[in-house]
């Protein structure tokens, strides 16, 4: 579906594989079709006898859940790196933030239900505090940022970037919800240019994403931190997708019903 330039479907269709993913691990609680058995016998799998428990060098007889003296406990050993990995991606979680509050707390200006915050780095939003760095910006390249910010708070992209930040702690070892936050960001950026650059010259919203090409704070929408190649070729080259190409989208509900049939089974 990347091809398809439908981009809250795509968006809909991010936020509900992923949450498609989490909840398949709970679809075994329903109950399932089970087609009684035919004929007066059942089946009966063999039973092997248990083996007997190692017998150390010294005697000491060892249980089957007591590690061998001579090994590395393993499974405490991934465990902990585990508890490593995610307290580190909380930490950080927390520390970006802090940041974000206590930008927040500075002297701002309230435009159109957004709090605009002077900052010296890259211009971004989270939720309705927009960080904005206006050194060497027309009044018209400002609007234009202005109404870029705007609209990721409309659209409530900060949502999608929290819930997967939050999702990476327990799952930071995943390198696919990685690809997902990358792609969710990137979609987020081409949905609002869509919108914005409809409201202004085209060339002068592209000519902006180079100018304004720094980076922001890594939970927050930057104005033009994400790829611009892509951007500046949705903005040149629209290539809307046709009404018909929707109906790909239909083919998520029989994927979805199979997905969910074998996993009872």
């Amino acid at each position: 579906f990347r091809r398809l330039r439908f981009h809250g479907l795509n968006r809909a269709y991010l936020l509900g594989s992923l949450a498609l993913s989490l909840a398949l691990p709970f679809s075994n609680r329903f109950p399932a079709f089970k087609p009684e058995a035919v004929g007066p016998e059942t089946f009966r799998p063999r039973v092997e006898p248990p083996k007997p428990a190692p017998m150390p060098t010294d005697g000491r007889l060892l249980t089957a859940s007591e590690p061998s003296p001579t090994e590395p406990d393993w499974a405490l050993l991934g465990w902990s790196l585990y508890a490593a990995g995610a307290a580190f991606v909380g930490l950080r979680l927390g520390g970006q933030l802090l940041g974000i509050r206590q930008l927040a707390r500075q002297d701002g200006d309230e435009i159109d239900d957004l709090l605009v915050v002077p900052t010296t780095g890259g211009s971004a939003s989270f939720f309705r505090l927009v960080l904005l760095n206006d050194v060497g910006l027309a009044p018209d390249e400002r609007a234009m940022v202005l109404a870029h910010e705007a609209e990721h708070a409309r659209l409530r992209h900060s949502f999608d970037r929290l819930a997967v930040a939050v999702l990476a702690i327990p799952f930071w070892f995943n390198p696919v919800l990685w690809l997902y936050r990358r792609s969710l960001a990137h979609l987020h950026e081409l949905q609002v240019d869509e919108t914005v650059a409809g409201r202004f010259n085209r060339r002068a919203y592209a000519e902006l994403l180079l100018k304004t090409g720094q980076p922001g704070f890594a939970l927050a929408n930057a104005f033009a931190r994400q790829p611009l190649r892509d951007r500046l070729r949705c903005l040149f080259h629209p290539n809307p997708s046709s009404g018909m190409k929707k109906l790909w989208y239909l083919l998520l509900l029989p994927a979805t019903g199979m997905v969910l049939w074998a996993c009872q089974r």
